[in-house]
């Protein structure tokens, strides 16, 4: 009767057949034998139908560990089904944030229009069962950024932050770990801007998974979270590395928690520094020194991540620690996330290593003062640097480089390493840690078991300056430490 365009009444008259072929899921008010049920039971019944998916978040799980019975009343105020069809929309780009969802079956279309986001390109995700959406607004007062619409026929769990809190108080533990959970997303929200990270979506904070969040709360918050996750191992599997790594949780040198698998892990954050030079070399340390003998290890820079410290809070204390030689001559270009796992020996966990790697560059005309080593030679037990590619020989005879693996995949790399600069930052009275700028490939090589035992060997050929006794001359510091600017 009105005379609707067919561009408009054909998908009409689809979407409506389909709907009314497909059937409903039940709703609570649709179940009659749920009404004779007393409040207690309904609302442990409603809890383990919703235990499966909610769980996943560690952080409803930790909650339900501590306190069951508030769990149970928490969630009858404040989670509750919905059910999508295919092309309804759960919520658009622009509008206030009413609580976040986790799906429970089907899936969910997420996108991203440049014209309503700060992404660069269109982009599309797909949200699967038990991926969370808009966790955010569980901690802040949220606008979506994007469009969620479901793609199939779709339940999910929806979870209302202020009916989740509201009525009974739960007990201290939790209301002390979801204000300082609260506090430390909302960081993290604050702080979500190139180039230290990407822009946030309804899909993703930067650097709020759950492990991230505990390794950032004081330290008493974390010995209570570490207890209530060791309470989970039994005796047995563990033996006397248990009650080790109880004494390492009371001392706050490591984390432990339970993952939304239930899993037990322990948690290592570190935050690494990876500095190049205009010629792509990579500032790395290549060895150490405690005042007697020298190990070789090539890695990047690296600082552990304390309590309350953003990423790039941790990247300043570096610089103003172990690394203030480089404080305001290196720009960050951004910061990414890699995670490794494995059984540790020394306590029979699994243990995260979680690295934040921080890409810097040298700024264009800067340089480093640096202490700088020298080298033993057969004609002189001291020679300044400026000597070193004429005795290239007298370091090479002993050389494990030589004949090995190593320079058979890197053919120049023991040239290159006899004529290297080798930087010395002192880190007791007779101790150093030991840097050079490699290439990429160089760094790769001296990274494996191979290349630190090759390190071993050739850093006994150098001096660390601050052990001279003829040492003269302009370039030697008020420390007695010999200095180059490179």
């Amino acid at each position: 009767e009105s005379r609707v365009e067919s561009n408009v009444a054909l998908p009409v008259q689809k979407q409506v057949a389909q709907r009314l072929v497909d059937r409903d899921m039940l709703a609570e008010s649709d179940v009659e034998a749920l009404k004779y049920l007393s409040g207690p039971l309904r609302a442990w019944l409603r809890f383990e139908i919703q235990r499966p998916c909610l769980t996943k978040n560690p952080i409803f799980r930790l909650w339900a560990n501590i306190d069951l019975k508030w769990m149970h009343k928490a969630c009858m105020r404040g989670v509750t089904f919905e059910c999508l069809q295919p092309k309804d929309e759960l919520f658009g780009p622009g509008s206030n944030a009413k609580g976040a969802h986790v799906v429970v079956s089907g899936e969910i279309e997420y996108s991203l229009d440049p014209a309503t986001s700060p992404t660069k390109e269109w982009e599309l995700h797909r949200v699967v069962p038990d991926q969370w959406i808009c966790e955010a607004a569980l901690w802040v007062d949220w606008t979506h950024v994007g469009k969620a619409e479901a793609k199939t026929k779709c339940a999910l769990l929806a979870v209302d932050a202020q009916a989740f809190f509201s009525d009974e108080q739960p007990s201290l533990a939790i209301q002390d770990i979801a204000a300082e959970y609260c506090v430390q997303f909302h960081k993290r929200v604050t702080s979500a801007h190139p180039p230290h990270a990407t822009w946030p979506t309804d899909l993703e904070v930067p650097f709020t998974d759950y492990c991230d969040l505990v390794l950032s709360m004081p330290a008493p918050m974390q010995v209570m979270i570490g207890h209530e996750a060791l309470s989970h191992i039994s005796e047995w599997s563990l033996g006397r590395a248990k009650e080790k790594l109880e004494k390492e949780v009371d001392s706050s040198k490591s984390l432990v928690v339970v993952l939304g698998c239930g899993n037990v892990i322990r948690v290592v954050s570190l935050v690494v520094l990876r500095a190049e030079d205009a010629d792509g070399r990579i500032f790395a340390q290549v060895g150490k020194y405690d005042g007697t003998q020298y190990q070789g290890i090539c890695q990047l820079p690296a600082l552990k991540q304390q309590g309350g410290e953003l990423v790039r809070q941790t990247v300043d204390r570096m610089f103003t620690t172990k690394l203030e030689a480089l404080h305001g001559k290196l720009t960050l270009s951004g910061i990414k996330r890699e995670n490794t796992e494995q059984i540790s020996k020394e306590y029979g966990v699994h243990t995260r290593y979680m690295r934040s790697i921080c890409a810097a560059k040298m700024i264009e005309g800067e340089s480093l003062n640096l202490p700088v080593c020298l080298l033993r030679t057969r004609t002189s037990p001291m020679l300044s640097v400026e000597s070193q590619p004429r005795e290239v020989s007298s370091i090479s005879r002993d050389n494990p480089l030589i004949g090995s693996t190593l320079t058979a995949q890197v053919p120049d790399l023991e040239t290159t390493l006899s004529s290297q600069r080798i930087f010395a930052i002192p880190t007791s009275e007779a101790g150093a840690t030991l840097y050079a700028w490699l290439s990429p490939e160089h760094f790769n090589a001296l990274a494996s078991p191979a290349g630190e035992r090759a390190l071993t060997s050739w850093l006994s050929h150098w001096i660390i300056p601050g052990n001279l006794v003829e040492a003269s001359g302009d370039n030697i510091g008020a420390d007695g430490l010999t200095r180059q600017c490179v």
